[in-house]
């Protein structure tokens, strides 16, 4: 699906070892009933400008890949779901990766933010929800940045390439894990909302404010 564009409406399974494509067009989800769902290998963008928009969702489960390549890609008014026993994989190389419009990234996989420059970019009325048993990381030795409102329950963590946490959102007993020499810094005045006892830190490398804050609401703890 390249180079024009496409509306689906229903439910609609993508498998196979080979791999599916949306580049350089705007596919709609028809209705919020419309489900794409992803057992293989799905991509999105490499060039031009591609959106997803609609209220319909894309799923990718268990064993299925989501790779999202350069060029401006954006989802605006879908719900992305990635299933635990998935991959997703963030390779901007400094283009754009935009939710707007109350579009949702609901994740109990794996994210990995990778390759080069990096920004997963949120408007106000999205949200990024990273579920228990959800890791979101980064694989790149360059910028990786969340500009993006978030629920954390689930795991961050700087792998290879420091966070910067660019938008206020909460850790409800969630996890950072921060190898040696990187850090997990909330910037720009971004405001990391601490709730529940069960918050953790742990690795060698630093997670504290940087331009940015950390709240605490009433009881909440974060152990390291």
């Amino acid at each position: 699906f390249q180079d024009t564009p496409f509306t689906f409406s229903g439910a609609h399974t993508f498998s196979g070892a080979g791999n599916h494509w949306f580049g350089n067009s705007t596919v709609t989800l028809a209705d919020a009933a419309t489900a794409l769902n992803v057992n293989g290998n799905f991509n999105i963008g490499s060039y031009g400008t591609t959106t997803l928009t609609g209220p319909g969702t894309m799923n990718v489960n268990s064993g299925g890949t989501l790779t999202i390549h350069p060029g401006t890609t954006t989802f605006s008014g879908s719900k992305l779901v990635t299933l635990a026993g998935s991959n997703s994989f963030i390779h901007k190389n400094g283009h754009s990766l935009e939710f707007n419009n109350g579009a949702t990234w609901v994740n109990s996989g794996t994210v990995s933010m990778g390759n080069s420059t990096n920004a997963l970019n949120g408007t106000s009325g999205t949200l990024f929800t990273n579920l228990p048993g959800g890791f979101f990381k980064t694989t790149t030795a360059q910028e990786n940045r969340l500009a993006m409102p978030y629920l954390n329950s689930g795991t961050f963590e700087a792998e290879s390439g420091s966070l910067l946490i660019a938008s206020t959102g909460t850790f409800n007993n969630g996890s950072i894990k921060v190898a040696a020499g990187l850090g997990i810094h909330p910037i720009g005045g971004a405001t990391v909302n601490f709730q529940g006892v069960g918050n953790t830190a742990t690795g060698d490398g630093f997670f504290g404010p940087s331009n940015g804050n950390f709240s605490f609401a009433p009881g909440s703890k974060l152990t390291g």
